[in-house]
């Protein structure tokens, strides 16, 4: 076990000539458009010639502190929107290291934020543990995902008021064994 800045963990990609503007993002198109918001994809743009196809990496939000794991070819969004590649690190390992950071640092308003970001130190496991862990946080968020899905089915079918008590029952048994 190790620790070290996120400055030497990672590296950042170059959007130069890449990035489009807010402006030019449209609902439909080719390739999807990834920015420092909080949507996954902001839009789609069609200009083969800006597409990052080098994943998967992650994406932080210079101004939003929005930290995103992207393993999907896309048209960067304008200014602010770092990618970085982990060195010697799982990419899903570093993706969850920067969620942790991005929440240790300040939150400046729309300042940058990248600067400080690197400074942040992590903690580093063998690559097996990596995985591992890796593994552990994506089943707690699938088992939380299932739960909040079993949440919204079963309001929807408890207000639907056509249903007898004993379909209730039914149904809440069924939710509850899933």
């Amino acid at each position: 076990e190790n620790y070290a800045c996120i400055k030497d963990l990672t590296i950042t990609i170059s959007t130069n000539n890449k990035e489009i503007k807010t402006q030019q993002i449209k609902n439909n198109g080719k390739y999807p458009v990834v920015s420092q918001s909080k949507l996954l994809i902001d839009g789609y743009y069609d200009d083969e010639t800006k597409l990052i196809d080098d994943y998967p990496l992650i994406i932080f939000g210079d101004h939003t502190r929005c930290v995103k794991y992207i393993d999907f070819a896309f048209i960067p969004g304008a200014d602010g929107t770092k990618l970085i590649k982990p060195i010697n690190l799982d990419t899903k390992y570093l993706y969850y290291g920067l969620i942790y950071a991005s929440n240790k640092i300040y939150n400046n308003g729309y300042a940058r934020h990248f600067s400080k970001l690197k400074q942040v130190i992590l903690t580093i496991k063998k690559r097996e543990i990596q995985i591992k862990i890796v593994n552990y946080i994506d089943n707690v968020f699938y088992i939380l995902d299932s739960i909040i899905w079993s949440n919204k089915l079963y309001a929807f079918f408890m207000s639907l008021t056509i249903l007898s008590c004993s379909a209730y029952l039914w149904i809440f048994t069924l939710i509850c064994e899933y």
